[in-house]
């Protein structure tokens, strides 16, 4: 629309007074200059000014996701004064930005006002030669006029969208990150048996890992094997490496070198929906439960894999879930909100352990749920309390993403020291003399 009013202006006032083409030029020529000097810095101001916005989008959801645990921590303070900050960078972005297209704009309404001003000044000074009439001359002045808003809103709206093509920019690099491998497994690289994984055989051969090019190794050589149908215990101090272990089993990152073994078949040439979302294949049951919106009956089976609501109903029943105690089948058309917000940490747990259950209140009573529901899986958990794991097969000691001990909790207890010995140690003269009793029970 603004083009179509910039070029009927000229068209008029041409025909009015064609030695109005005579400003024109220089006008024209003029604005190139003026464009190209904006374009030099106005869409690197607009990319700035996006920037500098999604940290403070970040940080408001971080604050309201964790506002209970900032309190408790006292660092109200802190996180406000950060906020401020990312509000201060973002304000000093946009601020500069709007001050960019304010020089633009004001000079293009230079331009314009020129333009009138120099076919006024034609009229005044050569109307007795041109005969021109009032009529046309108002004509002349009006069309100028709209000549220099016409000017001003094309220019202004055309290096805006420029300025804005910056968010396509963004979205076309994020295109350009590395994508997952493929979903699908290419049969002529690996041939899977329907009913792959069998056993759980799980082996580790001189895994090597890291999260970015930029970073040290997260697993460095790790390699262990645990038997079929066997429970191994995951220990270490914070950065040792134990969510590492999970995150390269289910090819969360990718290995740089070495190989994962399920049932003898390299993990990294199956596709991802083979090694994640095979009905009897591996499973997860995070430390921070991860539930989706909806009702209860998609929170557990997502994908509507699971056609018979009675089967969700005891697997429920079996996590002692009270709605599905008390109700029955209403239950599964409850409300959960966006990551179980409407639940207790134990009750998100729970949940997740039903879907676990499908697929293949306390941390105790899910450990038990552990060991009477899943005789025949290999289990592997990553333990925060050695209570956990003293009766498991075996135990697996992280240090500096190597492997530092690796065993039956019985036998890593021989050695006064080694980590697992010291670890047990430090819990306290009482509880190592019951962590050690229930070693030497299994």
């Amino acid at each position: 629309m603004s083009s179509s009013w910039l070029l009927s202006s000229i068209v008029v006032m041409a025909v009015v007074l064609p030695w109005i083409l005579i400003p024109l030029a220089p006008v024209t020529l003029i604005y190139i200059y003026t464009q190209s000097y904006y374009r030099m810095s106005g869409p690197d101001l607009q990319r700035l000014d996006a920037i500098t916005r999604s940290p403070i989008q970040a940080s408001l959801a971080e604050g309201l996701e964790g506002a209970h645990i900032i309190r408790a921590y006292r660092k109200e303070l802190k996180f406000a004064a950060s906020f401020r900050h990312l509000i201060n960078r973002n304000s000093a972005a946009m601020m500069n930005f709007l001050a960019g297209q304010r020089w633009l704009g004001f000079r293009i309404e230079i331009m314009g006002a020129s333009l009138t001003t120099a076919s006024s000044l034609i009229i005044i000074l050569a109307n007795e030669m041109l005969n021109i009439n009032a009529g046309m001359v108002g004509l002349l002045l009006q069309w100028s006029i709209v000549f220099t808003s016409a000017l001003n809103f094309f220019f202004l709206r055309l290096t805006d969208s420029e300025a804005r093509l910056t968010s396509i920019e963004r979205i076309y690099n994020t295109s350009q990150l590395d994508s997952e491998a493929a979903w699908e497994t290419d049969a002529s690289v690996a041939v899977l048996d329907t009913l792959w994984p069998q056993n759980g055989e799980l082996e580790f051969d001189h895994v090597c890992m890291r999260y970015r090019s930029d970073l040290p190794l997260a697993l460095s050589s790790v390699s262990f094997k645990l038997i079929a149908k066997s429970r191994c215990g995951i220990i270490g101090r914070t950065g040792s490496g134990k969510s590492s272990l999970i995150a390269s089993i289910l090819r969360i990152t990718e290995i740089e070198s070495g190989r994962i073994l399920l049932d003898g078949v390299d993990l990294s040439e199956i596709g991802l929906t083979d090694v994640r979302g095979r009905e009897h294949g591996l499973r997860v049951i995070p430390q921070d439960p991860v539930l989706y919106a909806g009702s209860l009956r998609d929170c557990i089976d997502p994908f509507h894999l699971c056609t018979d609501d009675e089967i969700i109903l005891e697997a429920l029943k079996a996590v002692k879930h009270q709605g599905a105690l008390k109700r029955g089948l209403a239950t599964l058309n409850d409300s959960i909100e966006e990551g179980g917000s409407n639940l207790s940490a134990g009750e998100r747990q729970l949940l997740c352990l039903a879907r676990a259950i499908i697929d293949s209140s306390t941390d105790s009573f899910i450990q038990e749920m552990l060991r009477t529901r899943f005789n025949d899986t290999t289990l592997l958990t990553i333990a925060h309390r050695l209570h956990t794991i003293m009766d498991y097969d075996t135990v697996l000691v992280m240090d500096n993403g190597r492997v530092a001990q690796f065993g039956p909790p019985k036998e890593l207890l021989m050695d006064k020291n080694g980590i697992f010995a010291s670890l047990v140690e430090s819990s306290g003269p009482e509880a190592a003399q019951e962590l050690r009793a229930i070693a030497d029970q299994h």
